[in-house]
């Protein structure tokens, strides 16, 4: 097994196994501790924590908020006449800011849609507020070693409100409510959450 390879980290996880909504309290979570001496693994709670610490040992606390980066719209296809109608559905993840004078709204991106990624591409996104979000692509994934995209916005995508929470692939949700959107706000969050990124 190359371990190069995408495909030599899939693996078979049945449904029955995934949680759809996190444990509450938060520390009745499952913890699986292997024995670094014996090789033996055992099945806890995350409150048994403490237990398994010793002196010198280290923590590390992920202080990162989670913001709203997952952005769903639409390409834009040029028509004649510099006009623009909606094409093919689109989904851009935030994933770090650009900080450059001249283009303030510059972000590097995940992006999936039915095209080419490449630059000049032009998207939009509805917003709560006035007008679109619109997004054009400064370069494309094949210009990445890491695949991203690089974007520019007509403002910032993240006081725009037209993000969401960029839940994993495998948590369904079967409405999109605000009291459903604002407990996952809170539930996907780790407890020392306060830079966003």
């Amino acid at each position: 097994m190359n371990p190069y390879l995408l495909d030599a980290y899939d693996f078979e996880l049945p449904e029955s196994l995934i949680a759809q909504q996190p444990k509450v309290p938060r520390d009745s979570s499952r913890l699986m501790v292997i024995d670094r001496k014996t090789g033996r693994i055992t099945h806890q709670k995350f409150s048994d924590l403490p237990q398994w610490l010793g002196g010198g040992d280290l923590c590390v606390a992920n202080n990162t908020r989670v913001i709203r980066a997952r952005l769903l719209g639409r390409r834009l296809v040029q028509k004649q006449n510099e006009l623009w109608e909606e094409g093919g559905a689109v989904e851009c993840v935030l994933l770090e800011q650009r900080d450059l004078p001249h283009f303030p709204y510059r972000w590097e991106c995940l992006f999936k849609a039915s095209v080419r990624t490449a630059a000049g591409v032009r998207f939009q996104v509805p917003t709560p507020n006035e007008g679109n979000l619109i997004g054009v692509l400064v370069s494309g994934a094949s210009e990445s070693q890491h695949g991203t995209i690089v974007v520019d916005f007509n403002r910032d995508p993240v006081e725009s409100g037209a993000g969401e929470l960029p839940l994993p692939h495998y948590i369904k949700r079967a409405h999109e409510g605000s009291a459903l959107r604002s407990q996952d706000e809170q539930s996907y969050q780790t407890v020392f959450a306060s830079n966003p990124g």
